[in-house]
């Protein structure tokens, strides 16, 4: 890889393109979470785990 290509991952651009190209990958291909908690164990995680 040149400079360019990992100046430009590494850029805002670059993080939300990525983000976005995972983030479809779950929504068509894993629409139900592999493990699932219950309420209780919801309780203990932090604020950004429960979403």
């Amino acid at each position: 890889m040149d400079y360019q290509a990992v100046q430009w991952v590494f850029s805002g651009v670059g993080i939300f393109v990525i983000t976005f190209i995972l983030g479809l990958y779950k929504f068509i291909f894993l629409p139900y979470p592999l493990i699932n908690i219950t309420n209780e164990e919801k309780a203990f995680l932090s604020g950004y785990l429960r979403s």
